[in-house]
């Protein structure tokens, strides 16, 4: 879903879409017919990628609609490999009622099918109606962070992404799910109109995929239209970007894929990202995941130190100890 929406945003006749692409539905099961995979050139890929993508999603919506109508419940709890897709999710909550509440849950992968599996079986037993809302997604093992490095402050770190360094930011647990948000996260300047052509070299990722952004909370309508969201913690939503002075996390066609950030949520990252907003201006941060291509997110301090030292990274940063270890 990542590389489908972002190469999707390229195609340069979004009113005339694939014709081979076609959603059919009957009482069992829902049918595809099959599809043309044979491209020659970067532009058949990009209006095949956004015929897909903007066929399904709107399949996906009178989906969602016509659930409305048959349970009479505008409460929607959306799951499933699908919805780690954040411009389907947001044409989605663009166009519903604002009547209709729209969750997605952010473990959305097989991953989250063993969180979705205990729920259950709790409830079940013990026949309790009380809720649990989510407050964060860090539900990684705890590290223990033994590292020899430099003593800094959140402000002396945030200087150094005013001038320019990527810096790995480290905490003992990792997120859940496939987004960083954080506790497992490369940062950068967003402001570096070329940030995005550098951080995809670094990590070794396509030049066509976009990086994502964290906001602080408050700030985030002032960046991005929010598209009736009063937030997006997870990283599930993508926003049009309402400011040309954030060029490395804006795609091709002017969005990002945005996580909102509360002090509640992960106080270290918060105070980081308001120190950079102090001395810029700029209250967010280019936030990708800690990982080179082909490699899964870091979990282990190990894993941090490899990453770093296998790629072209200034630093890493572990707020929790107040430690900058450099690239050796």
């Amino acid at each position: 879903a990542g590389k489908l929406m972002a190469m999707a945003a390229y195609d340069n006749n979004p009113k005339e879409y694939n014709n081979s692409i076609e959603f059919e539905m009957d009482d069992e099961d829902v049918r595809d017919v099959e599809l043309k995979t044979d491209f020659n050139t970067f532009e058949e890929k990009a209006h095949f990628c956004a015929s897909l993508q903007n066929k399904s999603q709107e399949y996906v919506r009178k989906l969602i609609i016509q659930g409305i109508e048959v349970s009479g419940c505008k409460n929607v709890c959306l799951s499933g490999g699908y919805f780690l897709n954040c411009v389907s999710n947001s044409y989605i909550k663009k166009n519903l009622p604002d009547s209709v509440n729209i969750f997605v849950e952010p473990i959305c992968g097989d991953d989250g099918i063993s969180i979705g599996l205990a729920k259950y079986e709790w409830y079940r037993k013990t026949k309790s109606k009380k809720r649990f809302p989510l407050q964060n997604i860090y539900y990684g093992k705890r590290q223990e962070i033994n590292v020899d490095g430099k003593k800094v402050s959140s402000k002396d770190v945030a200087q150094l992404l005013v001038n320019r360094k990527v810096i790995g930011i480290f905490q003992s647990r990792s997120e859940s799910g496939p987004r960083a948000l954080g506790n497992r996260s490369i940062l950068y300047d967003p402001r570096d109109p070329n940030g995005r052509d550098k951080i995809n070299k670094l990590k070794g990722r396509e030049d066509y995929r976009p990086l994502a952004a964290t906001v602080l909370h408050d700030h985030a309508h002032k960046w991005f239209d929010m598209c009736k969201l009063k937030e997006s913690p997870y990283m599930l939503y993508s926003l049009d970007v309402l400011s040309d002075r954030i060029p490395a996390i804006m795609h091709v066609d002017k969005t990002c894929r945005v996580q909102t950030l509360k002090k509640s949520f992960n106080k270290h990252y918060y105070t980081l990202i308001s120190e950079f907003n102090r001395i810029t201006g700029v209250p967010l941060v280019l936030n990708t995941s800690l990982n080179l291509a082909g490699d899964t997110i870091v979990e282990t301090v190990d894993d941090a130190m490899k990453t770093l030292n296998g790629s072209e990274m200034d630093y890493l940063y572990f707020p929790e100890k107040g430690i900058l270890v450099s690239a050796s």
